[in-house]
């Protein structure tokens, strides 16, 4: 993540998302063991949505955090998401996921509120729902 005499990542900003049917992806890219996690956030319409993998686990403590990188912005997310986004990543391809603590703005309420009312579409779109405990 970081190289010696450089400067470190700044810490990823979220964007507003541009319309209420939309949502934040996660694009984790391949990566093998201990290699850092890497990714990319992005914006999509559901209407227009490739298909995605929804995440399900358990959040666990908020003080407990570790960095991943998303285009040379450092993305912190908890342990548990830490280790789930490790084992989840394949070798040789990216894998599309929502993971609501992610995808979701946690600290502007009314983003939180509303992508919330969008989970059980989410869900049910998802090609397929992993559990990860």
């Amino acid at each position: 993540m970081e190289e010696a005499g450089d400067t470190p990542p700044l810490k990823y900003q979220y964007r507003p998302l541009p319309s209420k049917n939309s949502v934040r992806l996660i694009e984790l890219l391949p990566g093998r063991g201990s290699d850092p996690i890497s990714c990319s956030l992005r914006p999509i319409n559901l209407e227009d949505a490739q298909p995605f993998e929804a995440l399900s686990y358990v959040w666990g403590r908020e003080s407990d955090r570790r960095a991943s990188s998303s285009k040379n912005l450092t993305l912190e997310v908890t342990l548990n998401c830490w280790h789930a986004l490790h084992q989840l990543r394949f070798e040789d391809k990216s894998r599309n996921l929502w993971i609501d603590a992610v995808c979701i703005n946690q600290k502007d309420r009314k983003e939180r509120s509303q992508q919330v009312s969008l989970m059980g579409n989410l869900y049910r779109m998802a090609s397929c729902v992993l559990v990860y405990l």
